[in-house]
């Protein structure tokens, strides 16, 4: 995901991913939080797991990359903590 952001499509990757609070899978999600329009990502979902990856920028105007995946029973429970995780990483100042 780092290296995507070198190379000529990362324009048309970044356009397309969906907006936090939104568009797409993310329309519903962080609103009201700090990652709220400040967060591009995809969501992934299966039968005992859940993922987010993505591009934010902090509140300090810092670029961020992440990637996270829960599997296991009750993963389904971990989209409201990542939300928050998420929210706390592009709400920093730094």
């Amino acid at each position: 995901m780092q290296a995507a952001r070198t190379q000529p499509w990362w324009p048309q990757l970044n356009d397309a991913l969906p907006v936090a609070g939104r568009s797409g899978t993310l329309a519903s999600r962080f609103r009201g939080s700090a990652a709220e329009g400040a967060v591009r990502a995809k969501t992934g979902t299966i039968i005992g797991g859940i993922a987010l990856s993505g591009y934010g920028t902090t509140a300090g105007g810092r670029g961020v990359v992440f990637s996270v995946l829960v599997n296991g029973d009750g993963s389904d429970a971990a989209q409201a903590p990542l939300d928050a995780l998420i929210a706390a990483v592009v709400a920093h100042q730094g």
